[in-house]
């Protein structure tokens, strides 16, 4: 994932760049779509493909920006040796299971729900 800047936008965007396998849509790009305007998943804003000097192609799928992820958020309060107010775990547990029943209701497992993979949010 690199951090960008989206002047269109006038936006702090991510950019994550994977390396095309054939002429097919990716499956991240399916999923992606299906879940466009859920509160609860993370957002894909725009797609566009590059080529770099040797030839080879690359998706570039650009995501709403998250400061963090839930493992940094744990590792933090870890070494901080601070709890993680229940406050927040409730709101965390209560997003992430609204994500999910978002996925499911069209028909998306997710198969890598991990801390890492929980994006965080800066309140607006």
């Amino acid at each position: 994932m690199f951090e960008a800047y989206s002047p269109s936008k006038n936006i702090t965007v991510a950019v994550k760049r994977t390396t095309k396998a054939g002429d097919y849509i990716s499956r991240e790009y399916e999923i992606l779509t299906k879940l466009q305007g859920s509160q609860y998943c993370v957002q894909m804003l725009d797609i566009f493909y590059s080529q770099s000097a040797e030839g080879k192609k690359s998706q570039n799928l650009v995501f709403e920006y998250c400061h963090d992820n839930l493992e940094s958020v744990i590792q933090r309060a870890k070494k901080e040796n601070t709890l993680i107010p229940i406050e927040h775990i409730k709101n965390y547990m209560s997003q992430i299971l609204l994500g999910l029943k978002d996925c499911h209701q069209q028909q998306i497992c997710h198969r890598d729900l991990k801390p890492e993979n929980i994006l965080v949010k800066e309140k607006t």
